[in-house]
């Protein structure tokens, strides 16, 4: 009996140590280190996650106005907390220490700040942005040892003579020389409009060539109440310069020509007026000789008149054959008096082949005394208005010659009639004619001197 007990003793001491080795083997890893499995999971849930650093978006400010306020606009984005700093740091070419003003949260991610206007003499300004969140993490965009640079871009620059006085219904001719030191010019504009309108109309300058740009006003613009007008220019930056404003425009006064009449009808007025002389008690045969005769060689003469004139120059010519008569004195037209060009119509003339103007014993053979100031200003309006200014050039020359040919003292109308003559000769290709034409406009005889100065910049040399 004693050795079926030591038998069961022993089986019992051999399954116990199986399950002592069995229960070993499988005690996890946590067990292992003396830490419950419950322990373990509870610190997975309660350790912190790692902090995120703030993320910067920001486009460099290149070029921009340093005399004006600089706007800076960033950003700034932190999924995991609030941002604590957010600055910009900046100083001048020049300058050793940096400045800095605060970024405030506009909407969203949207942070904003401007850096200040700076003195004219200042030409680049170092800037970078520095953020930090509530954590303490920071990030830059630039440093302050390798900062962003923004240089110093300045207006575009107008030069413009004022326009004053213009004819009604007539268009008129906007010339500008726009330059930018900087950068360039992405766009320049004229607004205008009647005087006592409230909106402006806006025309593009077209550019010609070298700095200059051009546009014209249409004519039905131009009403008897004034003209109102002011150009801009913007570059590729966005600085905008004007000559005159929307608040001060040019003012331009709008003077109302007396009625339109023909050179024919001039001519026929002529006629008539020197028939009523020889008609009358105390005839001068010697002026209407001379009158009839030089109009009678018109071309533009009507035909109805044409025997009128010689029977008249006959009965002249038979008169003074009688009796001789001393030749009356020549009366003036009283005009403001100007300075006149340093040049001739006869000097520019000379030296010019190709010139297609009349035969010198026509139409520019009347006597000054035939025309009167208003009559000589309707023959001026014809040739610019009929004919320069739709493109008719040789008819234009031969009006214009007649006026500058009579030599007249007048505020405006030689210089004036020197100018179109120009224009007229350089789109004939006639260059050398239109070099003499333009250098016979002075600031005494006309006000399209600075006008005429712009027209030689275009003529190829």
């Amino acid at each position: 009996m004693s050795t079926w007990y030591n038998r069961i003793f022993l089986l019992v001491i051999l399954f116990s140590s199986s399950f002592l080795v069995r229960s070993e083997t499988t005690t996890s890893p946590a067990n292992q280190l003396g830490v419950s499995e419950s322990s373990t999971d509870q610190q997975k849930i309660t350790e912190p996650p790692p902090n995120q650093t703030p993320v910067i978006t920001h486009t460099v400010v290149v070029r921009a106005d340093l005399q004006q306020p600089i706007p800076i606009s960033v950003e700034i984005s932190n999924s995991m907390g609030e941002i604590k700093n957010a600055k910009v740091f900046y100083r001048p070419l020049g300058n050793s220490i940096f400045q800095t003003v605060d970024l405030s949260r506009q909407s969203g991610d949207l942070f904003t700040a401007e850096i200040p206007a700076q003195d004219e003499k200042v030409i680049r300004i170092a800037y970078y942005i520095s953020v930090t969140d509530a954590q303490g993490e920071g990030i830059t965009h630039g440093s302050r040892n390798d900062p962003n640079q923004i240089l110093a871009n300045r207006k575009p620059v107008i030069v413009h003579t004022e326009i004053t006085r213009v004819r009604l219904d007539s268009p008129v001719s906007v010339l500008a020389e726009i330059t930018d030191s900087t950068e360039r010019v992405v766009s320049a504009e004229v607004f205008h409009r009647t005087t006592g309108d409230s909106l402006f109309n806006r025309l593009e300058l077209i550019f010609q060539s070298g700095k200059i740009f051009e546009v014209e006003i249409p004519a039905p613009a131009v009403q008897a109440a004034g003209l109102e007008y002011y150009i801009s220019a913007t570059d590729n930056h966005g600085l905008v310069s004007t000559h005159g404003s929307a608040e001060e425009p040019h003012q331009v006064r709008v003077r109302v020509p007396p009625p339109f009449v023909s050179f024919s009808q001039l001519l026929r007025q002529t006629h008539d007026s020197m028939v009523n002389q020889l008609n009358s008690q105390e005839p001068n045969y010697t002026l209407g000789l001379s009158q009839l005769t030089a109009i009678s060689k018109s071309s533009l003469l009507p035909s109805d008149l044409i025997s009128s004139c010689q029977r008249w120059i006959s009965v002249c010519q038979r008169e003074l054959a009688r009796k001789p008569v001393a030749p009356p004195s020549r009366p003036s037209v009283e005009v403001e008096t100007v300075s006149e060009p340093s040049q001739t119509p006869a000097q520019l003339d000379e030296g010019v082949e190709s010139e297609p103007s009349p035969e010198p014993e026509e139409e520019a053979a009347l006597p000054t005394e035939t025309y009167t100031i208003e009559q000589l200003v309707g023959i001026y309006t014809d040739a610019v208005k009929n004919y320069a200014m739709k493109g008719q050039s040789e008819e234009a020359i031969n009006r214009l010659k007649l006026i500058v040919e009579l030599q007249i003292n007048h505020r405006y109308l030689m210089g004036n009639s020197y100018f179109w003559l120009g224009v007229c000769h350089r789109r004939l290709g006639m260059y050398d004619k239109a070099i003499q034409y333009f250098n016979g406009v002075t600031n005494e005889n006309s006000f399209k001197f600075k006008e005429a100065q712009v027209q030689l910049g275009l003529i190829p040399r």
